[in-house]
């Protein structure tokens, strides 16, 4: 049976460790997603912390989940972005090179972490939730809610991580 459980209800449940998040880009748009879903026969979890749905799904399969979350998203016509949840993750603080914080402009609200490893390899990332949980990091989410108050901490915390700043216009 397929349904939809709010963020509340699992919280002492065992977190799925792979699948795909959909991140709608307004709450208007995650509003109608949680509609659409009701009739889909897709399953998805809301995180209403961190604004996306999760749809809880082994990695072999992500392909397919990511046609049917899109098709879904564009019959209803939802904005979002689908980002992958990989359970091997090796990653940790000392692979970080440096963090990249986008804000919007006008709004200077985060748009996106991407973070670069001392291998090369780029990551995006929609939240500092994610970034900690992602790399084991302890970065408080909810008073870096703006660019200088990200790299002071970061920088109190993890002087060897160098911050950048760049801004992401939506108007």
């Amino acid at each position: 049976m397929k349904y939809i459980k709010t963020f509340e209800s699992f919280l002492n449940e065992k977190a799925p460790e792979t699948g795909l998040m959909f991140i709608p880009k307004t709450q208007v748009g995650a509003n109608k997603m949680n509609t659409a879903l009701q009739g889909s026969g897709l399953s998805a979890e809301w995180n209403a912390r961190e604004g996306y749905f999760l749809f809880p799904e082994e990695e072999v399969n992500y392909d397919t989940l990511e046609v049917e979350i899109q098709k879904l998203a564009d019959q209803n016509g939802i904005d979002g972005r689908i980002e992958g949840i990989f359970e091997n993750q090796s990653t940790s603080k000392d692979d970080i090179k440096s963090i990249e914080y986008v804000e919007t402009t006008p709004g200077n609200r985060l748009y996106k972490l991407i973070v670069k490893l001392a291998n090369g390899e780029e990551k995006k990332l929609s939240s500092i939730g994610n970034l900690n949980k992602e790399f084991g990091l302890d970065i408080d989410e909810y008073l870096n809610r703006d660019s200088a108050g990200f790299e002071k901490e970061v920088k109190n915390k993890y002087p060897d991580i160098e911050v950048l700043t760049s801004e992401f216009d939506v108007s």
